[in-house]
């Protein structure tokens, strides 16, 4: 098998998912790395709108029609991103004449344009040895290579102008390529010069599929059965959540009936696997008050205008994290920032970092919020004044 080009792998990132490459896992330690996910991943459904009709594709229609430039719409959490990593590791078994690139937008710092995409591509890994790195030239300038272009509403700068730039990038540097862009509903421009896929949700026979597939047959048939009309709407809605149920339920024997409890024991699982490798002594920095620090970070990033100004609310240089981190944590726990970045749940990338999922951060921010009116601490004008200015930011790429 052809070497495999990812800007970040897949274990370090988002820690639910295991890399497959050479069908050897890092940590078999680990239960939640213990089985190869592509043994349970289920490729969505893609559906491009001629017209009045719908075309249903798959990733094989992709990679053999005249189109080579794509962007795939899809919601927060129907797996975008897992989608472009399966594709990675499913060209670069299946397709020897082709090269796959993974390469997330929400990880690259500085100015998107065609120099610095094609020096980012080259110069990732600087222990490759010159004949791959000579290789990956000669594909891209060949056209024969296939780059996942993930997390375009997580970019740094205005998504349109990104795609734009990603659109010059490919007829400068690697026309003939394919070209796969994700992005969510709300932060998507139409563009003539890319053929518009949405990502389709769930069928209840995909969520038994999957549990069967995670679980086994005895337990899967029983969790199935078992789910609640409004639990099965959202797992259709947001694999993601169904991932995070089933590997709670295979790793900590639990039950859980909403989202707020999902996130919570995920955030706190992370935690306390470096917890339970240490002896907790008194005064030490309890969990809640890890996750309530973190929490704080999150709705720094969603409403400091400075932040969003430069990072677009979606990272945060590694430096101020740093920071604010530890002025959280006081003198209780210095090293805060290198525990986080331990257990996955931020992650750094050259000079910044970002957590581990969008909405994750997302549900941290509403963590800090809810602390905030507990406490009475929360002025809703103040919070306003910085929310529309923040929505403002976002939208209009202003």
């Amino acid at each position: 098998m052809e070497e495999i080009l990812c800007l970040e792998w897949v274990g370090d990132v988002l820690k639910w998912y295991r890399p497959a490459i050479e069908e050897e896992s890092r940590n078999p330690k680990d239960k939640l790395l213990e089985k190869n996910w592509l043994d349970f991943y289920i490729p969505p459904e893609l559906v491009q709108k001629i017209e009045q009709k719908e075309k249903k594709l798959n990733l094989d229609d992709l990679l053999t029609a005249n189109e080579r430039k794509y962007v795939i719409v899809g919601e927060p959490g129907i797996g975008k991103t897992t989608f472009s990593r399966w594709a990675t590791l499913q060209i670069a078994r299946q397709r020897k004449d082709l090269l796959p690139v993974f390469f997330s937008l929400r990880s690259f710092s500085g100015d998107i344009n065609s120099e610095t995409i094609e020096a980012s591509i080259q110069n990732y890994r600087p222990e490759l040895s010159k004949g791959v790195k000579d290789n990956l030239v000669q594909k891209l300038k060949a056209g024969k290579v296939a780059i996942m272009f993930d997390a375009l509403d997580e970019a740094v700068e205005d998504s349109e102008k990104v795609l734009s730039k990603i659109n010059t990038f490919y007829s400068q540097k690697c026309q003939g390529g394919y070209c796969l862009v994700t992005v969510r509903p709300n932060f998507h421009h139409p563009m003539p010069n890319f053929t518009e896929l949405a990502m389709q949700r769930f069928t209840p026979t995909q969520v038994e599929k999957y549990l069967l597939l995670k679980l086994g047959k005895e337990e899967g048939e029983k969790v199935y059965k078992n789910i609640l009309e409004y639990q099965l709407m959202d797992f259709c809605q947001t694999p993601l959540i169904l991932r995070f149920v089933t590997e709670i339920k295979d790793k900590l024997g639990k039950d859980v009936k909403n989202r707020a409890d999902i996130y919570r024991i995920v955030i706190v699982d992370h935690f306390e696997r470096e917890y339970n490798k240490s002896k907790p002594r008194r005064g030490d920095f309890t969990i809640n008050e890890k996750v309530n620090a973190l929490a704080e970070l999150a709705f720094n990033m969603q409403t400091d205008l400075k932040i969003i100004g430069e990072y677009g609310g979606r990272a945060i240089s590694s430096e101020e994290a740093k920071t604010f981190l530890q002025e959280q944590a006081g003198s209780k726990k210095q090293e805060f920032f290198d525990e986080i970045e331990r257990n996955g749940l931020l992650v750094e990338q050259g000079n910044t970092c970002y957590f581990m999922h969008l909405t994750i951060q997302e549900y941290l921010a509403a963590v800090a919020i809810k602390n905030k009116l507990d406490r009475k601490e929360f002025i809703i004008s103040e919070f306003m004044d910085k929310y529309v200015r923040y929505k403002d930011k976002t939208f209009s790429g202003n």
